[in-house]
């Protein structure tokens, strides 16, 4: 099986970063701390309704066909006979708080 090399890099998220840091400067030299902070929430917002709604950017087939690879079980590895049980769980003794004298 071929390996996927992973990229370490991103030459757009390096630009990108860079253009928020010229923004950033900008803004800041300018004094227009109101419209910066509007920004970052406005930013902040569609990051999270990205998370929320699960957008972004599609596996490619060689990312799909590696997660698979690797959930697929390795039969060299016995699996155990009997899956373990946990544990019983002890209840947490909290100490009690002493009365005081009026």
């Amino acid at each position: 099986m071929a390996e996927v090399e992973r990229q370490r890099f991103s030459f757009w998220g390096f630009v990108g970063l860079m253009a928020v840091a010229v923004i950033v400067y900008i803004f800041v030299q300018m004094g227009n701390l109101a419209t910066l902070y509007w920004l970052a929430t406005v930013a902040l917002i569609g990051i999270m309704l990205a998370v929320a709604f699960d957008l972004g950017v599609e596996k490619s087939s060689a990312v799909e066909a590696q997660v698979a690879a690797e959930a697929e079980p390795d039969e060299t590895v016995a699996s155990p006979a009997e899956p373990s049980t946990p544990s019983p769980v002890r209840p947490v003794r909290r100490k009690r708080r002493k009365k005081r004298k009026r």
